[in-house]
């Protein structure tokens, strides 16, 4: 199972877009509504996991909570406050992570976002999972990279790639961009990983697309 943050997110900067998740931060988990910071997705045709319904729908078998028992096999995890996506084999660092943990008896959500100078120019990385907290859908993930002013910061637009699901308690889930396991997202304790396929959004001629691994750690 898993939702899309299309509708809660609102761009950080520029043309980067961005939405939720687990949250810890060095100095312990912050508590807030998700929904105050997170940025604004574009609008983006069905792609990746595929199913003989023309919206893209697949069964799924998801998480029930906003934890998972384990996380994804094979993925290497990461120091305190550190994150790492690596696309197609191409590993990016991050440093600085602080994560924001919303946890209310009708659902949590945790998500971060960072910044880093990378081989592309600057580059964020944006995280989300929410499971039943906004009410309109019951679960959602997002992992967004965006390389803020196009590849090496020359152009005028952002280069953007997303994974990003949404789900209901049917079991259905659907793929707005890219594509992964469900569920995308696994959460144990401080420690994150997910993995997928990232496609580009419209707009995004440089976009970094393909197989990724990422892993976050909140503590």
């Amino acid at each position: 199972m898993a939702t899309p943050v299309t509708s809660l997110l609102t761009a950080p900067t520029a043309l980067a877009i961005a939405g939720l998740l687990v949250a810890c931060s060095p100095g312990g988990a912050s508590v807030d509504d998700p929904a105050e910071t997170a940025p604004d997705a574009p609008d983006s045709s069905d792609t990746g996991a595929t199913s003989d319904e023309s919206d893209g729908a697949t069964a799924g078998a998801g998480l029930d909570g906003l934890y998972a028992d384990s996380l994804h096999g094979g993925v290497e995890t990461t120091a305190a406050g550190t994150a790492y996506i690596e696309v197609e084999g191409e590993r990016l660092d991050f440093s600085g992570v602080e994560c924001r943990v919303t946890d209310r008896d009708d659902g949590g959500a945790v998500n971060f976002s960072v910044q880093g100078e990378t081989a592309y120019g600057t580059t964020e990385l944006f995280f989300v999972r929410n499971i039943g907290y906004l009410g309109f859908e019951y679960e959602e993930e997002l992992v967004q990279l965006t390389h803020l002013g196009g590849t090496g910061g020359r152009g005028e637009f952002s280069d953007i790639s997303m994974a990003q699901n949404h789900g209901d308690e049917d079991g259905t889930i659907t793929w707005s961009r890219g594509d992964g396991p469900d569920p995308m997202a696994r959460i144990v304790g401080s420690d994150v990983t997910a993995i997928g396929t990232l496609s580009g959004t419209p707009g995004s001629d440089n976009a970094q697309e393909g197989d990724f691994a990422l892993a976050a750690n909140c503590g």
